[in-house]
């Protein structure tokens, strides 16, 4: 009664207050920060000025880049004019070279995209680490430096799928062609026979003479960049496989297979199959391809 609100008060002049609206960063009282910041601007600091928080590759893309993220100098808080730099060792004797410079914008982080010195392939162990460092400079031309980190890029977009893949069957050989791929960092083409490993090639066509006779075949191809990166596997093709010749699938050409030949002819042992006996190639069976299968055993 008749009193003059002192004796409930807080240190704000809110009656019965918790002091908790007028405290600066430090909990002083209608304070201006400066008595617990530390070098860099930061209340009850440690005096590491700039965080860069994370440093990975970009996803998705093929190679030579990787995101930088970093949390604001504490001066930035205070909307000081601050200006941010970002720098990358280049070995070789070309040292330190300036990436990019942003203006302080009171944001809660920054980043940038920023170039690596070479592309890594993981798949192969190879791993090419790049340095950088963030530079925060005030108006007066104080700067303060992050600690280095270390990034690496990779490749990790796959080549397209081939496409019009073609398969012959010639001179007792599976002949395979397609289309050419048209990515620059195109390194060659994988053959898959009955989806195994077969072989590599550089260029868009193969000749397969390692099948197995008497089987059909079914080949598949992918493309492979520089960085090891494979497509998917194309449409594939199914090739019936035979050594012309060889009537009785032995992997040999010899009087056995013309006494076969004979007895399809004559009617008495017929062919389940006539494509390899069909050795002149006009789709009849008769004297002629006896007369052939001859000529191929004396040769």
């Amino acid at each position: 009664v008749n009193g003059d609100n002192s004796t409930c008060t807080d240190d704000c002049g809110v009656v019965n207050g918790d002091n908790s609206t007028c405290l600066d960063d430090c909990g002083v009282a209608n304070g201006d920060n400066s008595t617990c910041l530390d070098e860099c601007g930061t209340p009850n600091g440690n005096g590491e000025c700039i965080n860069i928080v994370s440093i990975i590759d970009v996803p998705y893309d093929q190679g030579g880049f990787v995101f930088i993220n970093w949390l604001p100098i504490g001066w930035d808080t205070y909307n000081y004019d601050i200006t941010y730099y970002v720098y990358r060792y280049i070995p070789s004797s070309r040292g330190w070279e300036l990436l990019h410079e942003a203006p302080g914008m009171q944001f809660e982080e920054y980043g940038f995209t920023a170039p690596t010195n070479q592309t890594s392939i993981p798949d192969q162990e190879l791993f090419y680490e790049t340095e950088y460092f963030i530079r925060a400079v005030d108006s007066n031309g104080n700067y303060y430096d992050s600690q280095s980190v270390y990034g690496y890029s990779a490749d990790n977009l796959a080549p397209s799928t081939p496409t019009m893949l073609n398969a012959e069957f010639e001179d007792n050989r599976v002949i395979l062609s397609w289309d050419h791929n048209t990515e620059s960092d195109l390194r060659e083409y994988n053959i898959y026979r009955n989806n195994i490993f077969l072989n590599s090639t550089l260029e868009n066509s193969f000749i397969d003479d390692s099948f197995l006779q008497g089987e059909e075949s079914q080949y598949n191809i992918t493309a492979v960049d520089v960085y090891y990166n494979e497509s998917n596997f194309s449409l594939s093709v199914n090739v019936e496989t035979a050594l012309i010749g060889d009537v009785n699938f032995d992997n040999v050409i010899n009087i056995v297979d013309v006494v076969a030949l004979v007895g399809h002819i004559l009617g008495t042992s017929p062919l389940t199959s006539i494509f390899q006996a069909d050795t002149n190639d006009d789709g009849i069976l008769n004297v002629v391809d006896v007369v052939v299968l001859v000529e191929i055993i004396l040769n």
